[in-house]
């Protein structure tokens, strides 16, 4: 009996982590998630814009935080969950806005 319960706590474990997996994947797949894949703006005020669309696991959408600049040509939005309260961060190129 110990040897089931053992076994199914296993797969319940196996289970639980797939699915966190997937969500993470899900969520590196959206736009300006990472460094190497920012949102190519031509205005600031299109960060606000970006974030409103994305959303989140939950399904609950986005409120910046906080910005600033991310190296030379990036600008970080940090962002989190209105529903949940995950925080994440989004990455623009800001190289072709116009001052």
């Amino acid at each position: 009996m110990g040897a089931l319960l053992g076994l199914v706590a296993t797969v319940a474990a196996i289970v639980l982590g797939l699915r966190a997996w997937q969500r993470r994947a899900v969520e590196r797949a959206q736009p300006g998630r990472r460094r190497e894949q920012p949102i190519s703006i031509t205005d600031y005020g299109e960060i606000d814009l970006a974030v409103r669309v994305q959303k989140c696991p939950c399904g609950g959408g986005y409120s910046v935080r906080g910005e600033g600049p991310s190296g030379d040509r990036l600008r970080v939005a940090h962002v989190a969950c209105r529903h949940c309260g995950r925080e994440a961060s989004i990455y623009f190129d800001v190289h072709e806005v116009r001052h």
